[in-house]
């Protein structure tokens, strides 16, 4: 998932700025969520520091506070190196200004334009669509994901929250189970299976398991408890290779 963060002091660019990522969130249907909009840049940084998944930030530069935009993204930088940053600001060369606080930012929004709300909305658009790609290209090494698409949404999920994968009972149907949720898609297994790499480890027909959060396993039964409780099938076969290819680590 990717957060997004908005850090505004003008309540009515605030207003304006929130209708449209609200509305891209809305419309887009990918694994987002706008969970700060605010004037204050320390509740930022509180709200950041309390999440694991990365984030989107549009920043003002000039916030009338103690510290301004850049000074709150070299703040963010320590807490999310894997977040992205689009300034809000009127200021030309900023490219500049960045290179000096050592913050990479991903675009640069002018406020002059600020009332021209087609090109601002399709700038915003433009940069969460940009950063989800990266989010969720393969190349993102630091935080490998899984790319599940329900019935009405895109969810990006880190590999090392996923639990497992079972069949559903709807045919062609599958479940992944997270650390937080369980969400149902179209699919197969041989094709998860295939994706996954060394990490899973299909364990039955029905079951394809994270290595990682294998808690135990019970021979005489054939079955694989993981580290939330939970339990999974498996074949006398299965184990006996699982058990084998988990000593040559």
């Amino acid at each position: 998932m990717l957060n997004i963060y908005l850090c505004e002091d003008n309540k009515i660019q605030r207003d304006m700025v929130t209708k449209f990522i609200e509305n891209i969130v809305l419309i887009e249907d990918l694994d987002l969520n706008f969970i700060c909009k605010t004037a204050d840049p320390y509740e930022v940084l509180r709200v950041a520091e309390q999440q694991s998944d990365p984030g989107i930030y549009f920043l003002d530069v000039d916030l009338q506070a103690e510290i301004n935009g850049l000074q709150l993204a070299q703040r963010i930088r320590k807490l999310d190196q894997r977040g992205f940053i689009v300034f809000l600001t009127a200021l030309a060369g900023m490219a500049t200004m960045t290179f000096t606080y050592r913050v990479e930012a991903l675009d640069y929004i002018v406020k002059d334009k600020v009332g021209e709300s087609d090109e601002v909305r399709a700038r915003i658009h433009s940069c969460i669509l940009e950063a989800y790609k990266r989010y969720t290209s393969p190349n993102n090494l630091s935080q490998p994901t899984y790319i599940v698409k329900t019935a009405d949404r895109e969810y990006c999920i880190a590999l090392d929250d996923i639990l497992y994968f079972e069949t559903a009972e709807t045919l062609h149907h599958l479940l992944v189970h997270t650390t937080t949720s369980i969400l149902e898609f179209t699919g197969q297994m041989k094709e998860v299976e295939e994706q996954l790499g060394d990490r899973f480890y299909r364990c039955h027909r029905s079951f394809i398991v994270n290595c990682s959060h294998v808690k135990e396993i019970d021979l005489k039964e054939q079955i694989i408890y993981l580290d939330n409780g939970d339990t999974c099938f498996a074949t006398r076969k299965s184990i006996r290779t699982f058990m084998e290819r988990q000593k040559k680590k």
